[in-house]
């Protein structure tokens, strides 16, 4: 149930940002706050940057962790971990 409510909230959110013209700041906040200092997923950044969101953008020493979304990069427990701790709703 928890995945539901977390799923339904984050697009709320999203569609709020639509609606308000604030999507790229509402999805910098968002990664900014899911991922923490653990690292972007490369595929995100890639994905975000085609269509003009550059999460890197003035978070010059943010780590990436390498990947291309084929599997779930946050697999290794100590990084699954670290994002688990920072999961709060913004």
């Amino acid at each position: 149930m928890h995945n539901i409510v977390f799923q339904a909230q984050i697009m709320g959110r999203a569609r709020e940002a639509i609606i308000s013209k604030t999507f790229p700041q509402y999805l910098k906040a968002f990664f900014a706050q899911y991922f923490g200092d653990a690292g972007y997923p490369e595929w995100c950044i890639n994905a975000l940057r085609s269509v003009g969101v550059d999460l890197l953008d003035g978070k010059g020493d943010m780590k990436v962790i390498q990947g291309n979304g084929a599997k779930w990069e946050y697999a290794d427990p100590h990084l699954t971990e670290k994002v688990s701790s920072r999961c709060v709703i913004l």
